[in-house]
């Protein structure tokens, strides 16, 4: 081995140290600053793509409805009323009151002369109490786009708990498919 004395040792150990420095500070430090880098933007471009995965799931299901929605929407015309019906309309009603024992009485409506989007009925019904209800679950399942305005229930003026009568007002509304 090479002798060498104190002096020259101790500045070798320097010459060392300091380029021991100088490397670590100009090529490892840098280096382990990119890294960092890179590895954050490996974090943001896994967050970014997950993000567009969820949306593009969400995207995917979106479809699937807009489909689902698309066929419920193509039977939307045979529950809407369609100008001409107003006698089977009128049919489908004292159906119902006969079927259910229902006196029915159609006090108001613009059948006669559709104008505007909806067909306005003011109906007058009485009966036993049992068969209003009855008649009105039965009279909200018609399969018809309807709207209940009103439903004025009045009991009967008699006191006789035997014969339960009852008289209803209802005002609804049916949607025109023009």
């Amino acid at each position: 081995m090479i002798n060498l004395n104190p002096v020259k040792k101790a500045e070798a150990s320097v010459a060392i140290f300091a380029l021991l420095v100088v490397i670590i500070a100009g090529i490892i430090w840098p280096t382990v600053g990119y890294i960092g880098k890179i590895n954050n933007d490996t974090s943001d471009l896994r967050i970014y793509l997950e993000k567009k995965y969820e949306s593009a799931k969400s995207l995917k299901k979106s479809v699937k409805k807009i489909d689902e929605v698309r066929a419920g929407v193509e039977s939307f015309p045979q529950h809407l009323f369609h100008p001409g019906d107003e006698l089977k309309l009128i049919t489908i009603l004292e159906n119902l009151a006969a079927e259910n024992k229902i006196n029915q009485r159609v006090v108001n409506s613009n059948l006669d002369k559709l104008t505007g989007e909806a067909v306005r009925v003011s109906l007058i019904v009485a009966g036993d109490y049992q068969n209003f209800w009855r008649y009105l679950r039965q009279f909200e399942k018609l399969g018809l786009f309807l709207n209940i305005e009103r439903l004025y229930l009045v009991p009967s003026a008699s006191r006789d708990l035997k014969t339960r009568q009852v008289s209803a007002e209802i005002n609804f509304s049916l949607y025109v498919n023009k």
